[in-house]
């Protein structure tokens, strides 16, 4: 089943989306009749063995720029997927869904140019992802301006080696579970110390609620960032701190350097909720961010 905007096709900005495709149709059809013309292209529910016979046909598209993929599996072949989106001459924006469960057989880090993407520039990466699973896919990509991950620290992680310094990246979204602030610290000064924009939702670590780490950390590693926005859902099972288990502490971020930048926290609670998929307090920035 395809679809299409005849009016993106005529303004040469075409984009398509490609529902569980066949490689006979998807060769004969898409790519004789629309693909050589296009700049977008949108694929959803497609495996991953048909992504790759996707993504090699793309390769030889000069004026490809965007890629958005939607994908009925896990992608335990993300080493050749990533290799494929790696080699697209000119593709600047790039999302990838996919699930999250399984195992994924591991992304090797890039050593040396000839493997980089030097094109891409803005990367949403909508599944769960290890910290050296992120670190791996970033060392492929030195000109990334935008990033959007997920990682959680149940997933087997080794932090030791990050990915290159971002000296590009400006906007960084970060959803973390079960991370420590320690490990996020890492993964944030490898970032770029351009950082302008940083939206990070953090549940099931406490570790995340003192406020003058934050402070240190932003003057010392991020001292440009304009907008923070920061939500931490809080959980009975994962206590702020030992010594106040049972207790929301309400002085926390509204020091002077919070205030003077405009940014601006408070609580939202859910104390009789029954539903397993919210948290019962939820911090968080306030308007206009949140």
């Amino acid at each position: 089943m395809y679809s299409f905007d005849k009016t993106q096709c005529r303004s040469n900005y075409f984009t398509f989306s490609i529902a569980l495709f066949n490689y006979k149709s998807f060769s004969q059809f898409i790519f004789n009749r629309f693909v050589y013309s296009s700049r977008k292209i949108k694929s959803h529910r497609v495996s991953s063995t048909n992504l790759i016979v996707l993504l090699t046909r793309l390769a030889t598209l000069s004026r490809f720029v965007s890629l958005s993929i939607n994908c009925i599996d896990n992608w335990k072949n993300a080493y050749v997927i990533y290799q494929c989106i790696f080699r697209l001459s000119k593709i600047k924006y790039c999302k990838l869904t996919f699930l999250n469960h399984g195992d994924r057989n591991p992304l090797p880090y890039a050593i040396d140019k000839q493997n980089q993407c030097q094109t891409l520039e803005y990367l949403i990466i909508d599944s769960w992802y290890s910290l050296s699973q992120i670190n791996a896919v970033l060392t492929y990509t030195p000109r990334l301006t935008h990033l959007f991950c997920r990682i959680a620290s149940a997933l087997c992680s080794n932090i030791a080696d990050g990915p290159s310094v971002l000296l590009h990246l400006t906007h960084l979204t970060v959803d973390f579970y079960q991370l420590s602030f320690d490990e996020f610290k890492i993964f944030l000064i490898k970032m770029s110390r351009q950082l302008i924009f940083l939206r990070l939702t953090v549940s099931c670590n406490g570790t995340f609620f003192s406020s003058d780490r934050w402070e240190q950390l932003i003057l010392n590693h991020i001292p440009h960032l304009l907008i923070f926005d920061f939500q931490y859902n809080i959980s009975p099972e994962y206590p702020i701190d030992d010594e106040n288990m049972n207790v929301v502490p309400i002085d926390r971020f509204i020091s002077t350097f919070w205030s003077s930048r405009n940014w601006f926290f408070k609580y939202q609670y859910w104390p009789d909720n029954d539903d397993d998929e919210l948290f019962p307090i939820v911090f968080y920035s306030t308007h206009p961010y949140r």
